[in-house]
């Protein structure tokens, strides 16, 4: 057990069977990377305030991999170049609201809402999902 490099949440890490040199970490909120702990201690001071933005995109695109990301600085250089990247406040939310759509377990779970017209208090995500598709945000939405 130790403490996942980008997430900071506890983490199961383990030398690589073939090199010694590099630690495998299988992280329950990033998935699974390894990294040579030498070279990574070279530039890892590049990416301190980025930390957040690296564990969400192991998260999004590599938690379900059965091959680990291999961390390096180019692969890390690679991330930030990746077009799935938000880079804008409107790609956050964007990103925001498809990944709170995705944590809904049954489709049509309703959510509550204020201040939006034409509404009883209630939205459901099939009615989320098409404002979200016409960009016609509802001002303000949380869970019932």
């Amino acid at each position: 057990m130790g403490t996942c490099e980008f997430c900071g949440n506890t983490c199961d890490i383990k030398e690589n069977s073939i090199d010694k040199n590099i630690m495998e970490y299988s992280c329950m909120s990033c998935g699974l990377y390894d990294l040579i702990e030498r070279e990574y201690n070279l530039f890892k001071h590049e990416y301190t305030d980025k930390k957040h933005l690296i564990s969400g995109y192991l998260y999004e695109f590599n938690k379900d991999s059965d091959t680990p990301f291999h961390v390096t600085n180019a692969n890390l250089k690679m991330i930030f170049n990746d077009g799935r990247m938000p880079k804008t406040h409107m790609q956050r939310l964007e990103r925001l609201l498809l990944n709170m759509y995705k944590l809904d377990n049954v489709f049509g779970n309703i959510f509550k809402t204020s201040n939006v017209a034409n509404t009883s208090g209630y939205i459901t995500t099939q009615e989320l999902q098409l404002a979200y598709s016409k960009k016609n945000y509802p001002s303000s939405i949380a869970y019932a």
